[in-house]
């Protein structure tokens, strides 16, 4: 059983893998941000407030950082879900076996 060479996928099979390759990184960009607002949230902002680096007033906004970390980590379960969904159309492309 031969795979397909890429001159055999169609327009609309290459317009599939182009999806499901944003939706891969977009899951990406969801994951670094969700992490990253949690590790200011914290660690770093109340780190810094112990030392006396910063004002104790920047502690009000944790729970803002803590919001965008949790629609970030919402947007990476929603990405990841429909980048899930979308691997099915490989089955087109290529056969059981391989996906």
């Amino acid at each position: 059983m031969e795979l397909p060479l890429p001159e055999q996928i169609t327009p609309e099979q290459w317009s599939h893998v182009t999806n499901t390759l944003i939706l891969l990184w977009a899951f990406v960009g969801f994951m670094i941000l969700g992490a990253g607002s949690m590790l200011v949230a914290h660690i770093v902002v109340p780190s810094l407030i112990d030392n006396r680096d910063i004002p104790e007033k920047y502690g009000k906004g944790r729970p803002f950082v803590y919001a965008i970390a949790a629609v970030a980590f919402a947007g990476a379960i929603f990405v990841f879900v429909s980048f899930v969904l979308h691997l099915e159309e490989f089955r087109e492309i290529y056969p059981d076996t391989w996906v």
